[in-house]
């Protein structure tokens, strides 16, 4: 199978994309927010990270009650989707279930921006969900990946 991936500086990685994922630790935000200074207001910035003092030193402004996202937001000088940040890994894999399925895990995606929440939770469909999808349709015969991927087409 081949993904097209290339290794890129991290300036390349924001530039001519339509969406860029931060999995950073909180003090990182700083050492990347000059990257997005070039990159279109409409390339979407997706966060997966979450703020964890022990390991990224205390955040005042979060231990005083600002919302982590927002915080983000200030650092980054753009709006952001908040997303996956509340699973780990393994529940993709090993959880993952049809809608309407019982027991199924829920994953919020949050954006102030419709068009950024749509995207975010659709490339979660597209790269997640349709892959495990695809694995357990092997055994089970249920899964059509040309249906899938039509609908699952970015906005």
């Amino acid at each position: 199978m081949e993904f097209g991936a290339r290794a890129v500086t991290a300036a390349e990685a924001v530039q001519d994309v339509d969406v860029v994922i931060l999995s950073i630790n909180s003090t990182s935000y700083s050492k990347v927010a000059s990257l997005f200074a070039g990159v279109l207001e409409d390339t979407i910035a997706i966060d997966t990270s979450n703020y964890h003092p022990v390991r990224d030193n205390r955040i005042e402004a979060i231990d005083a009650g600002q919302v982590e996202s927002l915080w983000v937001v200030e650092q980054l000088g753009r709006p952001i989707v908040k997303a996956w940040n509340t699973v780990v890994s393994g529940s993709f894999s090993n959880k993952g279930k049809p809608a309407g399925s019982l027991g199924r895990i829920a994953l919020p995606v949050a954006a102030d921006r419709d068009r950024d929440r749509e995207v975010g939770w659709r490339w979660w469909q597209i790269q997640v969900l349709m892959p495990s999808m695809l694995a357990h349709s092997k055994t089970s015969g249920g899964c059509n990946r040309e249906r899938l991927s039509t609908a699952l087409t970015l906005p």
